[in-house]
């Protein structure tokens, strides 16, 4: 890791601001790796995945 950001959202903590923490972490990355635990759609785990997905990332989906 050679930067680190403090993402300093408003609304943290809270849903928009953990899901504005990983829409940006998908930005940043080349592949996303998603450890879903369930098939809950509202899950944040699937929401980032699903994230990636729409802008086209490569993902690697490991269920536990």
């Amino acid at each position: 890791m050679t930067k680190v950001t403090d993402l300093n959202h408003p609304s943290h903590p809270s849903s928009e601001g953990y899901h504005h923490r990983n829409r940006r972490m998908v930005d940043r990355s080349e592949f996303v790796i998603g450890f879903p635990c369930g098939t809950d759609p509202a899950s944040g785990t699937w929401y980032t995945i699903e994230y990636a997905a729409h802008i086209s990332k490569p993902r690697l989906i490991l269920p536990i």
